[in-house]
């Protein structure tokens, strides 16, 4: 339940922001100005009365819109090396000095490497040191014929003489 937690772990802190909120629209034309120890005892009556209504709505309405626990796990059986093998992108591969350590440090043979998006294929497998993902490399695609301007040309060129042809047809039809 870490989410809760976070969740009633920012509660005072949101009751803090409440209470400076409160001392700093003091006698600023929002229709109150009070002075001394009043308005201490105000801002500390804000920041208590966020603080337990924050409180109430996470344990009592929050729940109310949550999913219901499945009562089977549906991983329960799975592993780190399990997601590993399939997922190139884990702590162990997108932390450079845990790469680095590795090699220079360590000498893991072969080392833990950095994942780089679209370098997948560069990971190697050492189950000793958490790295279980393999790929292979792409194939490549071929844009020989998109950067040449006299390519561009007919291709363009026979576009035209394609939508030519179909608005004569149309023309015969009509």
């Amino acid at each position: 339940e870490v989410d809760w937690w976070a969740q009633a772990m920012i509660a005072p802190v949101c009751g803090l922001v409440l209470s400076c909120t409160v001392f700093k629209a003091n006698c600023q034309g929002h229709g109150y100005c009070i002075q001394g120890m009043r308005l201490v005892g105000i801002c500390t009556g804000a920041f208590w009365a966020h603080t337990i209504v924050h409180f109430l709505l996470l344990m009592y309405v929050v729940p109310l819109f949550g999913k219901a626990k499945p009562e089977v796990d549906p991983c329960k059986d799975v592993t780190f090396k399990d997601v590993a093998q399939v997922m190139p992108c884990s702590w162990f591969t997108t932390n450079p000095v845990h790469c680095l350590r590795s090699k220079l440090v360590y000498n893991h043979n072969p080392p833990c490497r950095f994942m780089f998006s679209g370098k997948e294929h560069s990971l190697e497998v050492n189950e000793s040191i958490g790295c279980h993902f393999s790929d292979e490399i792409a194939e490549s695609e071929c844009f020989k014929g998109l950067h040449s301007i006299q390519g561009n040309m007919q291709a363009l060129s026979s576009l035209r003489s394609e939508v030519t042809s179909l608005r004569s047809q149309q023309a015969g039809q009509d």
